[in-house]
């Protein structure tokens, strides 16, 4: 299936999206596993990494409404929602949680968890 915008070129390939959402969902679930679990474990900020898994959540939930949409404008308006939720994540997560894992882990953990992260060899190019 693909969904054409009458106004311009522009055509969104169900594969391509199915695709990027397999890609986001494992980058997802890896930076669970790898940073945030740790980080869980040993912070005391609690509060702000649950913040973190809710907003994952919350990007699936979104991302998961742009690929039930149908029509150009439908995915449009969904992918527009997603798009702010994702920023907005990223801009939490950049901000809060990475502070936060700087005050609490070594220098020699954060390579560990990036070496780890890196094992998982994922991208979200297609």
């Amino acid at each position: 299936m693909e969904i054409q915008s009458e106004e311009t070129n522009f055509t969104v390939s169900e594969e391509r999206l199915i695709n990027f959402a397999k890609k986001l969902y494992h980058h997802l679930q890896k930076e669970e596993e790898v940073f945030y679990k740790p980080l869980l474990e040993k912070s005391e900020d609690w509060k702000e990494i649950l913040k973190s898994f809710e907003e994952h959540k919350l990007i699936e939930e979104t991302l998961e409404k742009v690929s039930l949409k149908t029509t150009y404008n439908q995915w449009l308006t969904a992918f527009s929602e997603f798009s702010a939720v994702i920023l907005a994540h990223i801009e939490n997560e950049e901000v809060d949680a990475f502070e936060l894992a700087k005050q609490t882990f070594t220098r020699a953990e954060l390579n560990h968890f990036g070496k780890l992260y890196l094992q998982y060899n994922i991208t979200l190019a297609p």
